[in-house]
């Protein structure tokens, strides 16, 4: 319950003001940091996470704690999807890409329309959650101007990419 209000007052703020997208942000520092905070909670869900990002870091304009949220939510959304013993991979790209992958059943076609209105969970998801975290994701990234593309990945799974378009 908490969970869902948590992630209900974050929708709320989003559609009253736009996410301070000013800054500068590292994208690989935000993965680690991503990969840092939710390693124990991937380890107790019995699978594991792992970061890869180029070399030295990768510049974009935008607001590192909404980025961090949006990130966050997918890692989280790979950890219900991934099946025991499977691996997240968070990974960064310049000029401005970040993205999440796992090795769950995948996303059909038809679903991929609608993973990011609210509420929408789709109808063989039993995991737990209420169905708002691609909706956040998705605000997060119309806020700093970039796309979120959803793809299948090859032997099996999802690929969400964020494509942040204030590379600096």
């Amino acid at each position: 319950m908490n969970r869902i209000v948590e992630q209900l007052l974050k929708l709320t703020r989003l559609d009253a003001a736009k996410p301070d997208v000013s800054g500068q942000v590292d994208l690989v520092e935000l993965a680690r940091d991503v990969v840092a905070s939710m390693a124990p909670y991937i380890a107790k869900q019995g699978r594991e996470i792992e970061l890869e990002a180029c070399p030295g870091p990768v510049f974009i304009k935008g607001g590192y704690h909404s980025l961090f949220d949006a990130v966050q939510n997918l890692v989280e959304n790979a950890a219900q999807a991934s099946p025991a013993g499977g691996v997240i991979r968070v990974a960064v790209t310049a000029p401005g890409a970040i993205s999440v992958s796992d090795r769950g059943c995948g996303v059909n076609e038809a679903d991929k329309q609608r993973l990011f209105e609210r509420f929408w969970r789709g109808q063989k998801n039993t995991s737990p959650g209420s169905g708002l975290g691609l909706s956040i994701v998705r605000k997060i990234v119309d806020a700093h101007g970039g796309r979120i593309l959803v793809e299948d990945r090859k032997g099996g799974g999802t690929v969400f990419t964020l494509q942040l378009a204030g590379a600096a």
